[in-house]
C-alpha cells in the first residue's frame, strides 16, 4: 500500500531534510503506529477529558493511501510527520504513568499530553538512537570531533565526514550519557569507504548536537 501525507507539510527528520528542534532535548521519542483506524487525543493536561485535538489515521480509497481524517491546525508540527515512510513521532519532554508530554509544534516548542496506548511506543533517547536512527550528522563537526573514548580530553579520531545526500553517514552503536559510539551507517557502507569507530557527544544538557534521520 502506498502511503502519502496529503495535508500538513512535513517537518520530518529524514535524511536530507532540515531538522526543526524545540529548545528542550527531552526524554526521548514517542512513535505512533501509522495504520488505518489509529486515533489519539492531545490533551492540555494528562488527566483532561476534553482533547485539544483528536488525530485519526484513515485510508483514502481514491489513492489507496493512509492520511489524516481531517485537516490539522497550523500548529500541529510533530517531530516527524511523514506518512509515506510510516513515520509519525513526537519528542517527549515529560511523563506520568498514564500520559506523555510531547512537543506538538517543533517550531515553537508547544507541548500537549498524549495518553499511553498500544499504538504509541515511547523510547528514551539512548534506545531510540540505537534502534531507530539510520544515520545522523553533527551540527557543528569542528566543535564535536569524534574521539577514541567518551571523554572530552580523549584523542581525536580522524574523520572527514563521508556524506550521503548532505549527511555524514554516522550511525549509533552505543550510548553512554551524552556520548554515542558511532560507526559508518549502512547507507554508506559500500565500495572502498573507510570504516569509522569513535565517540561523539550527541547532546549538551538541553542542546541537541546532531541532526538525525529515520529513513533513507
Amino acid at each position: 500500500m502506498t502511503r502519502s501525507l496529503l495535508l500538513v507539510p512535513a517537518l520530518a527528520l529524514l535524511l536530507g531534510s532540515v531538522q526543526a528542534s524545540p529548545e528542550v532535548v527531552g526524554l526521548g521519542i514517542a512513535s505512533v503506529s501509522v495504520e488505518t483506524g489509529v486515533r489519539f487525543d492531545l490533551l492540555a493536561e494528562p488527566d483532561a477529558t476534553d482533547p485539544v485535538l483528536t488525530v485519526e489515521l484513515v485510508e483514502d480509497p481514491s489513492v489507496h493511501s493512509i492520511t489524516l481524517a481531517s485537516e490539522a491546525p497550523e500548529w500541529f508540527r510533530p517531530e516527524t510527520l511523514w506518512l509515506d515512510y510510516w513515520l509519525l513521532t513526537f519528542r517527549v519532554v515529560g511523563e506520568t504513568d498514564a500520559a506523555l508530554e510531547v512537543v506538538v509544534d517543533a517550531e515553537s516548542g508547544r507541548t500537549l499530553w498524549l495518553r499511553r496506548q498500544p499504538a504509541v511506543v515511547f523510547k528514551p533517547w539512548a534506545q531510540f538512537l540505537v534502534e531507530d536512527v539510520t544515520g545522523f550528522s553533527r551540527l557543528a563537526p569542528a566543535s564535536t570531533p569524534l574521539r577514541v573514548s567518551p571523554d572530552p580530553g580523549a584523542s581525536v579520531v580522524p574523520y572527514s565526514g563521508s556524506e550521503y545526500h548532505g549527511w555524514e553517514c554516522l550511525a549509533v552503536a552505543e550510548v553512554r550519557g551524552e556520548w554515542a559510539r558511532v560507526r559508518l551507517s549502512d547507507l554508506c557502507a559500500f565500495g572502498d569507504t573507510e570504516p569509522v569507530d569513535g565517540w561523539v557527544r550527541w547532546r549538551d544538557q538541553d542542546e541537541l548536537l546532531i541532526g538525525y534521520g529515520m529513513a533513507c
